[in-house]
């Protein structure tokens, strides 16, 4: 809805802040409350923008990424820095692709799901 955007792009004093949400009613909110932000009801496509952003900001979307590594590759090309705000569940160095850059397996310990060790 475009909280975490205005924060961030309000101390950066960014002069043009976009918002992709997929919720219509996501982006009804946000725009009655950050009339500064454009926001655009669909997901980010790298086609859409033919100039990259300085700043790409992935708040809680990461974890709803099937295939997290070929996503941070698709979107590269479309900004210079991209911000992370992840679940501590999926903090860095819990994620599959931490280890998988380094050629290591995850531990157990740290595996989601019936293979977790307590279970979530």
């Amino acid at each position: 809805e475009g909280s975490v955007l205005h924060t961030i792009g309000s101390v950066l004093n960014a002069k043009q802040m976009v918002n992709f949400e997929i919720s219509s009613e996501f982006c009804s909110f946000g725009k009655n409350l950050y009339p500064k932000i454009e926001f655009v009801n669909s997901e980010f496509s790298v086609n859409q923008h033919k100039t990259p952003f300085d700043l790409m900001i992935l708040s809680d979307i990461i974890e709803h990424v099937e295939d997290d590594i070929h996503f941070l590759r698709q979107i590269q090309p479309a900004c210079r820095y991209v911000l992370m705000k992840i679940p501590i569940e999926e903090c860095v160095t819990n994620q599959d692709w931490y280890y998988r850059l380094r050629g290591k397996e995850k531990p157990e310990s740290l595996r989601y799901g019936s293979r977790h060790e307590n279970g979530h």
